[in-house]
């Protein structure tokens, strides 16, 4: 029997305080890094596990990119470099909490057993088959038809998720914001497993 996931209902809280003229095109990813063609499409692909300094956050997910900014100033003042593309985390048990109690985390790659500094936590982010779609431009949009989307392949498909969505940015710093790609991963088991509930944020940086 299907076991229902929310990612409706995150698609909801991520979708909160979008305007009517955010781009509603979406496009799927292809080959590393992350390219993006015209049309809307699920991909399996593998994501990679790594170690991750975990900031966690409440309120409007909206405001990632402002928290990724200071997450990345805080770290290099500690002399810590990323090793990857950051990513974001929202808890889908907060998915109908009021905004202000919604919680989120920023995630940056960073080398194994890495002491977190203040504010921070440390975590291993687990591997595995996913289902992959991405879109290209600002952070602020309408991610309804991505969620969707990964909902409906993956039980069409006879999988069933092993965790929470993870969004993975490929941003770069010289990027104008129209050419930036955002992937969404959703870490997918076999036909009869049980699906990990997701890891609520723990931890200094919570505001």
């Amino acid at each position: 029997m299907r076991k229902p996931i929310p990612l409706a209902a995150l698609a909801l809280v991520l979708c909160a305080g979008c305007g009517d003229d955010q781009p509603r095109q979406v496009v799927s990813p292809t080959g590393e890094p992350a390219q993006v063609e015209a049309a809307p499409e699920v991909v399996r692909k593998n994501f990679v596990g790594t170690s991750a300094l975990v900031m966690a956050k409440t309120g409007d997910f909206n405001l990632y990119p402002q928290a990724l900014v200071e997450a990345l100033a805080a770290l290099a003042a500690e002399g810590i470099e990323p090793l990857g593309d950051p990513m974001g985390i929202l808890d889908p048990g907060s998915a109908g909490l009021p905004l202000a109690e919604r919680r989120w985390e920023v995630l940056i790659p960073v080398p194994n057993d890495t002491l977190p500094p203040d504010g921070f936590t440390y975590r291993d982010i687990e591997g595995g088959q996913s289902a992959v779609i991405a879109f290209k431009g600002p952070f602020k949009r309408d991610r309804v038809p991505l969620y969707e989307s990964l909902d409906s392949w993956v039980y069409a498909q006879g999988f069933t998720p092993a965790g929470p969505p993870i969004e993975v940015y490929h941003w770069g710093e010289d990027l104008p914001e129209e050419e930036r790609v955002t992937e969404i991963y959703l870490r997918i088991g076999e036909p009869g497993d049980e699906p990990e509930p997701a890891a609520a944020p723990t931890g200094e940086g919570t505001e």
